[in-house]
């Protein structure tokens, strides 16, 4: 086995187990099936060196239009359905809105 792709993968049970163990998921983590389970959402979980800057960009314009409210950036992919748009928001603002919801 690689000693790399052990690391990695290591280093991404441990996001899973951080992020469930702060958020009130439960991490499931099995091959095939979703990394932590919410009541309301199926969490994937990533971990990079680097988050591109495109990303880093757009959610600094989000905050810095904000005034106040909880920023979001929507990506759409030229020529794609947009039921296929990606949403990113900062784990804080996410775990403000989801107690919210859940209450």
């Amino acid at each position: 086995m690689n000693v790399m792709s052990s690391l990695n993968r290591r280093r991404g049970k441990d996001y899973e187990r951080w992020l469930a163990r702060h958020l009130g998921g439960k991490r499931i983590g099995i091959l095939g099936r979703e990394d932590v389970e919410f009541p309301l959402i199926s969490a994937e979980c990533k971990e990079r060196g680097k988050i591109p800057l495109f990303i880093h960009n757009c959610i600094n314009q989000a905050r810095a239009n904000s005034d106040g409210k909880i920023a979001v950036v929507f990506l759409h992919e030229l020529n794609k359905e947009h039921d296929d748009d990606v949403v990113i928001m900062r784990l804080v603002d996410w775990r403000k809105m989801y107690r919210k919801f859940k209450e």
